[in-house]
């Protein structure tokens, strides 16, 4: 594909899948010099790496499939009919509202998944880490590209907290507990496994990530939880300050791997060969029985946990292994 192409991405899709797609984007990015993003307008400040010509926005929609274009030639392309020479449709399922767009644009390559309205559509294939899923994209423009080149960590959009001071005297773990009800962990296994990790590890310092239902930081000063309303770039902010990472499939896990912070999932049904970690190989997955989370001990947590920092359960309870000391993975060394 020539430099000089436009390239038009699209993207409807979960928080945590916009993680997933970066190497993707940066892989795109790689073989053309000009690109254009349309997505939904609360999904932007996540692609803000990257040297856009044009942000196309959508009104935020929280079901993707009953998405709504505007007036095609007002409000989204702004009276101007652009061209594209390859659109590429990010999202991992067909939205029908956006065949509005592409016959308009009529860009002379499709790239999509799910649907045979596009040219060239990649099938999403079952069983397959979903990092790579999106990779393909950038395979289709050039074959030699490896994701490992393109899957550098992402740094929060914002900077509101100081965390020097917490980092220098204790490990940090960054735990996650709130997502759909039907991927979540019981409040008292999250009470148990904090109550038990931060008696073992007295270096130890827990953040609360997310938007929890529960005060966790009424259970120790080591625990620091952020209030109510604050944003989610607050909660990135602590994620990439942390060694470790416990929660369940959500976008921080996502998030935790690509930034290389080993950890720890708490699946249910979902499938973790498609949604599993791909990069973090300390990393581990725990699936509850019968595709229940809440079947998962928190007993069973803090025995991985002392494996992923590197040492057993014993009576000197020693320091945590900083998270410096852990192997780089597939060559990419965190940042922060």
């Amino acid at each position: 594909m020539k430099k000089e192409a436009q390239v038009l991405i699209i993207f409807a899709n979960a928080i945590g899948d916009a993680f997933m797609t970066l190497p993707a984007i940066r892989g795109i990015a790689a073989a053309s010099r000009k690109m254009s993003l349309l997505c939904e307008r609360s999904y932007a400040p996540f692609f803000e790496e990257m040297q856009w010509e044009h942000v196309y926005t959508l009104a935020d929609c929280p079901e993707p499939f009953k998405i709504i274009v505007p007036e095609i030639t007002g409000d989204l392309f702004a009276g101007a009919r652009p061209y594209f020479d390859i659109m590429i449709n990010l999202s991992s399922y067909h939205i029908p509202a956006f065949e509005q767009i592409i016959d308009y644009i009529q860009p002379a390559r499709k790239l999509g998944f799910e649907s045979h309205y596009y040219e060239r559509f990649q099938q999403a294939q079952q069983n397959r880490n979903m990092f790579d899923v999106y990779f393909e994209m950038a395979l289709q423009l050039d074959a030699a590209l490896q994701i490992e080149t393109f899957s550098w960590p992402v740094a929060p959009v914002t900077h509101c907290l100081q965390l020097d001071e917490i980092r220098h005297q204790f490990g940090i773990l960054a735990v996650h507990t709130d997502t759909k009800p039907e991927k979540s962990w019981p409040v008292e296994n999250y009470i148990v496994l904090i109550s038990g990790l931060l008696e073992l590890y007295p270096h130890l310092f827990i953040v609360i990530i997310g938007l929890p239902a529960y005060d966790y930081s009424s259970l120790s000063d080591r625990v620091l939880q952020l209030p109510p309303g604050s944003t989610f770039s607050c909660s990135w902010e602590m994620l990439n300050a942390a060694d470790y990472f416990i929660g369940p499939d959500s976008c921080f896990m996502h998030l935790a791997d690509i930034n290389r912070i080993p950890g720890i999932a708490l699946y249910g049904d979902t499938n973790e060969h498609e949604f599993g970690f791909r990069f973090g190989q300390t990393s581990r997955i725990l699936k509850g029985a019968g595709g229940n989370p809440a079947e998962i001990l928190p007993q069973k947590v803090i025995h991985l946990f002392s494996q992923i920092t590197g040492y057993e359960k014993d009576d000197t309870m020693p320091e945590l292994v900083p998270a410096e000391e852990c192997a780089n993975h597939n060559g990419a060394e965190r940042t922060r």
